[in-house]
């Protein structure tokens, strides 16, 4: 299988790479963000935002921070004991291993439909709903679930960690602005990474001293659930942050 998979890398990737992936906007006549020269100096411009230090001020930067601190941590830990959990509960490694795989083939879905819905609906509230389904996902798994229960379990899991992580992204862009962003979205992957590492290893800990995987589930589903209530006090995004359209932009 890794042969497998190391010639489908040297042999469908690297090549696509070579061919359609450039170095800068410049080598295809754009600037950054598919601009023309023509307004690029205006909506460089019109970028504005809050410094680090600006939104460390502010309680949304905090809140949001806690929110996928929780997140990154309960859903993370889901993903990485999938396999453990159900070879405990006398599944085979192959039906393990395929529930993880069905986790992870959702997660693009996930992000896919995450995007769509986040054009159309307040953020927060398109985050809340997809952190609903891993609090039903991971109360079927405490509840004991197996076989096919256990698939459609993974796939509400899968399906939100396809969706939290990039939302972070889209948040901090309305909340704080572009002026700044890389370095504010940098804590907020930081401290998602933080719980990714953390979590799976915290509960791994806990089943040890627990005896089993069932009261840990319900521990991690309960720490999904404060994170959907502290996502019900994010406030609306400030006026000034909203996108507007380029050629508006172009013409200021």
């Amino acid at each position: 299988m890794y042969l497998w998979q190391s010639a489908i890398i040297a042999g469908i990737a690297l090549p696509l790479i070579f061919l359609a992936i450039r170095d800068t906007p410049e080598s295809l006549g754009l600037q950054v963000d598919g601009t023309t020269a023509r307004n690029s100096t205006a909506i460089k411009a019109a970028v504005f935002g809050k410094s680090l230090k600006e939104a460390c001020a502010d309680g949304q930067y905090w809140l949001m921070l806690g929110t996928f601190l929780l997140i990154g941590s309960a859903v993370t830990s889901i993903i990485f004991h999938i396999v453990p959990l159900l070879k405990v509960r006398g599944e085979s490694s192959q039906l393990a291993a395929e529930a993880q795989a069905s986790l992870w083939i959702v997660l693009v879905v996930g992000r896919i439909s995450t995007g769509w819905l986040m054009d159309r609906f307040f953020g927060p509230r398109v985050a809340l709903a997809f952190l609903i389904l891993p609090i039903v996902g991971i109360s079927l798994l405490a509840s004991g679930v197996t076989g096919p229960a256990a698939f459609a379990a993974a796939i509400l899991v899968g399906l939100a960690a396809g969706a939290e992580a990039d939302i972070i992204a889209y948040l901090v862009s309305r909340y704080f602005g572009l002026k700044h962003y890389a370095m504010i979205y940098a804590t907020y992957f930081a401290i998602y990474a933080l719980g990714s590492g953390v979590g799976p290893a915290g509960t791994a800990w806990a089943v040890e001293r627990a005896g089993g995987y069932g009261p840990v589930l319900w521990v991690l589903a309960g720490l999904l659930c404060v994170a959907a209530v502290l996502l019900l006090r994010f406030r609306p995004f400030p006026e000034a942050y909203r996108p507007a359209p380029a050629f508006a932009l172009a013409t200021r």
